[in-house]
């Protein structure tokens, strides 16, 4: 945060050691308004070395507190970077308000330069009761003592695991102490253009996750049947690098053991063979077999996103974000997801919307109410019908189907089943300075052509290994 100070009306931090906390229910049924701060414009300073300076001391939030009573009361503050109308958080917060009537939630909202603001609040000493955290990024965050353990508030607020899809539940899950919560995820596939394939006599892919066919070799023979690139316009057969989920969901599916980092996460393995090998995959389905436009090409027709919906991209690799957009701009489009293609076993990389409760809080118990409301029904009936997240309790996958049902994609059971085949990084120290090395102009030369996969992912090896090395 900008300010070292607490302007937020925060209550003095509690705590009773050697106590778990009390069970935390519902409150009244009557609301209580509270204000939004927005939070922009972090003034200048280097941000290298706030985490490492962010030990904090005080209150440890989740693993003692008081005992509060029937109906809550207090403050909290949540933290978050993202729209809150096509979130629906603001739905949220208005759902939160009346279950809890005597809590004053205040929310945090900050559009811009998020991680350095975030980091900021940490050093100054100030940091949100709840944050949006990138859930690569849980590890480093956890052993820099900035996010805390929720054991505790699991434990008594008697959650089983079971009712969560484990890939999401046991994510955030270090030394059996889970250190962040969620709201769910959103399963990456490919989009695919059904009449385009029809058209062209194309064979349609499969519709779930078979342990056989659909391989990449299919995907590259399917993508060049759908290419036409002469006539008045163009149309590529797939696009894959885009999204960045590319790098963990092809390598693995490619049979790297590991994916970008070891599992210690101490090494780079994207810069093994097969790694690179299925970074060159991609690479190649642009400058080898002229099927994905390239970047200057995507960038003139307004990304691969606007290509998809006018008729001008047969396949895309993407997240189910990728479904608001469809259905609002393209309903004179027949499209459907598929599995993504395979070689040695058939995974995706789903991104799971993490948020954690910060070490310092001051306002802990809260805290984890506003986190454990975020997978309750309330929540999950806000998140289904917006369909900003795929909500991580199993109970709520009819519901999610049965919303969708008429609606594209007609394949919307390959959503629930894709967190079956849930891939995601293995976690590292600073996984953002390793993005910071490998990716950008890096990466973008090896999209470009101008470097092999081999050569731009090695000759970045010992900074990226160096970077997530312990201090």
């Amino acid at each position: 945060m900008n300010s070292a100070n607490d302007p937020h009306g925060h209550q003095s931090p509690t705590r009773e050691t050697g106590r778990v906390p009390a069970s935390l229910g519902a409150g009244e049924t009557t609301r209580r308004p509270t204000r939004r701060t927005v939070f922009v414009g972090l003034s200048g300073g280097a941000l290298a070395g706030i985490l490492a300076a962010c030990g904090q001391t005080g209150n440890q939030a989740g693993t003692s507190a008081a005992p509060q009573a029937s109906a809550p009361a207090g403050n909290v503050t949540w933290m978050y970077s993202a729209n809150p109308q096509s979130t629906g958080f603001d739905r949220i917060e208005a759902a939160f308000r009346e279950k809890y009537p005597k809590i004053n939630l205040e929310v945090l909202h900050t559009p811009k330069d998020y991680d350095s603001q975030l980091l900021a609040a940490f050093s100054a000493g100030t940091p949100p009761d709840v944050l949006r955290l990138n859930d690569d990024y849980i590890l480093g965050y956890k052993t820099k003592n900035l996010i805390a353990p929720l054991d505790a508030y699991v434990k008594t607020n008697k959650v089983r695991a079971a009712e969560f899809y484990d890939a999401i539940y046991n994510f955030p899950v270090y030394d059996g102490k889970p250190y962040s919560w969620f709201l769910g995820a959103n399963p990456r596939l490919i989009y695919y253009n059904v009449e385009l394939f029809k058209r062209n006599g194309a064979p349609l892919p499969p519709k779930k996750w078979e342990k056989n066919g659909w391989t990449f070799d299919d995907f590259v023979d399917v993508a060049k049947r759908l290419s036409r690139l002469t006539g008045p316009q163009k149309v590529w057969g797939a696009s894959v690098y885009d999204d960045t989920g590319n790098e963990q969901t092809f390598s693995i599916n490619h049979g790297s053991p590991t994916g970008i980092y070891s599992k210690d996460g101490r090494k780079f393995t994207l810069a093994d063979p097969p790694g690179y090998e299925a970074i060159q995959w991609i690479a190649d389905l642009t400058h080898k077999y002229h099927v994905q436009p390239t970047r200057q090409e995507a960038s003139e027709l307004k990304g691969t996103d606007d290509m998809f919906i006018n008729e001008q991209l047969a396949m895309r690799f993407s997240s189910t974000g990728f479904i608001n957009r469809l259905r609002r701009d393209s309903s004179f489009l027949t499209w459907d997801v598929v599995p993504t293609p395979m070689k040695a076993k058939r995974m995706m990389e789903g991104s799971i919307q993490t948020y954690a409760l910060a070490v310092g809080a001051k306002n802990p118990d809260n805290g984890w109410r506003l986190l454990h409301f975020f997978t309750e029904a309330e929540s999950a009936r806000i998140f289904i019908d917006n369909g900003y997240v795929i909500p991580a309790r199993k109970q709520f996958a009819k519901d999610y189907i049965e919303h969708n049902r008429g609606k594209p994609p007609e394949n919307i059971e390959l959503v629930i089943e894709s967190f079956n085949y849930q891939t995601s990084p293995n976690q590292t120290l600073d996984t953002q300075a390793a993005r910071r090395i490998y990716r950008g102009n890096n990466i973008n030369e090896i999209w470009d052509g101008k470097v092999t996969a081999k050569e731009g992912l090695q000759r970045v090896r010992a900074q990226v290994e160096e970077a997530i090395a312990p201090k």
